[in-house]
């Protein structure tokens, strides 16, 4: 493909896409970073292996984390409300407002998954943002537990139950006398990966570092209201 063309062509992918409409009656908006197709008029790819090289290089230094932001202090009914974030560097996140609350769903390439949390949320202050927590949550309920692990809800309830494995579950830590209980998904991810359960290298980390930041951003709104 010529320069010009290939050009004429990211530049389609700078427009907005609009993908539905939600109960406050504003659309989710995904942004695409055109900077990237902005960075490839540097190069004049004719045969396709240097495009190759390229993304196989990215590959091998970064992963693909995926988390959501919940966010206030951003008017989503400002006219820029999409470009501020745009232009802070949210241009990887799909930008959703459900019942008026501001969430940001990241899919951010980074060397790790403290990296990619910390960078979106130092874009996200850039843009005038205040974080109030990030996601997948702390806890979670036996439907969260079973679809993060990969598991089906009826293997988790037996696991609770201690009618599967070997018996030391760990207990939930909230609401715990309804019927409905949350457990502390890092305590669970930890005990699902001592007996083989649970997939995926970057698992516990993420879980670490999500109730880390979690409890952090949690403090910090106390201190605020005292």
């Amino acid at each position: 493909m010529a320069l010009q063309g290939r050009w004429q062509f990211c530049a389609l992918l700078v427009q907005i896409v609009v993908s539905g409409s939600n109960a406050c009656g504003l659309s989710n908006v995904c942004v695409v970073d055109a900077q990237k197709c902005r960075d490839t008029r540097q190069t004049d790819f004719t045969n396709g292996e240097a495009m190759s090289s390229l993304l196989k290089s990215r590959r091998h230094t970064h992963t693909e984390f995926e988390f959501s932001m919940v966010v206030e202090g951003i008017d989503h009914r400002a006219s820029d409300f999409e470009d501020r974030l745009y232009k802070a560097g949210c241009s990887d996140a799909l930008i959703g407002v459900v019942k008026g609350v501001v969430v940001l769903d990241f899919s951010r390439a980074a060397k790790s998954f403290k990296d990619a949390l910390a960078t979106a949320m130092r874009d996200v202050r850039k843009a005038g943002g205040r974080i109030v927590r990030i996601e997948p949550d702390s806890y979670a309920s036996l439907s969260d537990i079973a679809e993060r692990a990969g598991l089906t809800r009826q293997a988790v309830s037996l696991f609770v139950q201690g009618k599967r494995g070997p018996g030391d579950f760990p207990p939930p830590t909230m609401r715990v006398t309804t019927e409905s209980p949350l457990w502390d998904w890092l305590a669970v991810a930890q005990w699902l990966e001592r007996h083989g359960k649970l997939s995926g290298k970057n698992t516990i980390a993420q879980a670490a570092t999500t109730r880390a930041t979690n409890f952090a951003l949690q403090g910090g709104r106390q201190r605020g209201a005292a």
